[in-house]
């Protein structure tokens, strides 16, 4: 972790990856109360428009991204990403899908950033389809 950007201990794994299983107590004791969540889609779907800003909205969100893992049958798993606390999102044939990093301070989540864009993600190894996972989805299908 680079000298600054984490203060604290970062969030434990179990913690960290619960909250696809909707454990949301446990995430919003995570995050600080000004948490943001910035999205790197690279303009392609999906994406987020815009930062996420505020523990609640931030929670929301990740609990709806919860939902939506659970549904479609993918996983979380903490890693180290750019020598930061992170968490990779892999779908069910173990492809990623998306790498998150996380900043900690003073023990609460504050920064959470998603990268989802293919184009940054290729050099990580094989890389899900997301569009194909959508449809499967938004069909009821797993």
């Amino acid at each position: 972790m680079r000298e600054g950007r984490c203060r604290g201990r970062p969030p434990s794994p179990e913690r960290a990856c619960r909250w696809p299983q909707g454990d949301v107590r446990s995430l919003v004791g995570l995050l600080a109360a000004d948490a943001v969540a910035y999205g790197d889609g690279g303009g392609k779907p999906p994406s987020w428009p815009a930062p996420i800003v505020g523990r609640d909205r931030v929670a929301r969100l990740l609990v709806g991204l919860g939902r939506q893992m659970r549904d479609a049958g993918v996983s979380a798993r903490e890693v180290e990403v750019n020598a930061q606390p992170g968490i990779t999102v892999l779908d069910p044939c173990g492809a990623l899908i998306n790498a998150m990093t996380v900043d900690v301070v003073d023990g609460g989540v504050q920064v959470l950033r998603s990268v989802i864009n293919p184009d940054k993600l290729v050099h990580l190894g094989p890389l899900a389809d997301v569009a194909a996972l959508l449809k499967q989805h938004k069909r009821g299908e797993r």
